[in-house]
């Protein structure tokens, strides 16, 4: 990779494949693996480079960026192989490509920092992380580029993600974690941009919640903003509440922060305030009706918690430090 080759022209060529081996389609049908990983704790280096050798057949080989996600996501990266993978000790080093793709299978920021907008996998393989594939051009002819599709075809005719018949494919050796994969620039991004991509991560959970979450990180969520309204003390005064501590319409919204300002006996926050709407945490008339009764009205207060992640020790198993998009 990266060429041309569609989702459709990628078919049609399996299926000439599958023919020619006397295959028949019908019995697992186009791009299907059917085969089991190994449990978590039986994943041997060998094994992780093994399955970053699928990984690499499939990079060299003419498909486009596109197609290459697709098939990573939908088929090689099932939800069974990711939560095996997810839990491989940590002491045992991940090839860099598997690294790469395992990655951006999730919302969690990357080791740079933060997630920025429009950060697609071309830029975060090839720009990020160096991960260099076999370009392909006009110049090549079909039938070097069906050479080049031939490594994966014979991976999934035999359907095995680890099939030690598969040759060593073109830039493997830099995939090897024992090389240096790439130097971390953290200087890529400030504070804010890793804190708006932890923003983000908490949206995106509240909206999985209800079934709204997008389905890649090539479509990164927005976060919305309003105008303070005028008649409303300084935002320094503000109560701030992130996360899971905004408001219900600021969750739905996709409000980055819920700001509640300092006017007495009204507890809407800014937003609320802005869209003239009532507000989960109380709206004047409540605490109007509250004064007449003289009986409390119970205002949900905001929490001071730190919602940071807990980093995984060194030497820890990945469970619970990945969370998939689009599940």
């Amino acid at each position: 990779m990266v060429g041309t080759w569609g989702m459709k022209r990628l078919r049609k060529y399996l299926r000439k494949v599958a023919l020619e081996a006397g295959h028949h389609v019908s019995e697992r049908d186009l791009l299907i693996f059917t085969d089991h990983p190994p449990r978590w704790d039986d994943w041997t280096e060998e094994d992780l480079m093994l399955f970053n050798r699928t990984l690499r057949a499939l990079y060299n080989s003419p498909v486009s960026f596109r197609v290459f996600e697709k098939i990573v996501a939908t088929y090689l990266l099932t939800k069974k192989w990711r939560k095996q993978l997810n839990y491989v000790p940590m002491a045992k080093k991940f090839p860099h490509l598997a690294d790469t793709c395992f990655d951006w299978q999730w919302w969690d920021a990357p080791a740079e920092g933060a997630w920025q907008e429009g950060l697609d996998f071309k830029t975060f393989a090839t720009g990020w992380r160096n991960r260099k594939p076999k370009w392909w051009g006009k110049r090549w002819s079909v039938v070097d580029q069906e050479a080049a599709m031939r490594p994966f075809a014979d991976i999934w005719l035999s359907n095995d993600r680890l099939n030690p018949a598969t040759p060593v494919q073109d830039h493997e050796d830099e995939d090897d974690p024992r090389t240096e994969g790439y130097e971390l620039n953290l200087g890529r991004v400030t504070g804010e941009d890793c804190r708006k991509a932890q923003r983000q991560a908490e949206i995106y959970l509240a909206w999985k919640a209800k079934g709204r979450a997008p389905a890649a990180m090539a479509h990164p969520i927005p976060l919305s903003t309003w105008a303070r309204p005028l008649n409303v003390p300084p935002q320094s005064q503000d109560t701030v509440n992130c996360g899971r501590d905004r408001c219900e319409r600021c969750t739905e919204s996709g409000m980055e922060e819920c700001r509640v300002p300092a006017v007495a006996n009204d507890p809407r926050c800014v937003t609320c305030r802005a869209r003239k709407k009532g507000c989960s945490f109380g709206s004047p008339l409540t605490h109007a009706a509250s004064r007449r009764t003289a009986s409390a009205t119970v205002v949900r207060a905001p929490s001071n918690r730190a919602r940071t992640r807990t980093p995984a020790s060194s030497g820890g198993a990945r469970a619970g430090m990945k969370r998939r998009r689009g599940e």
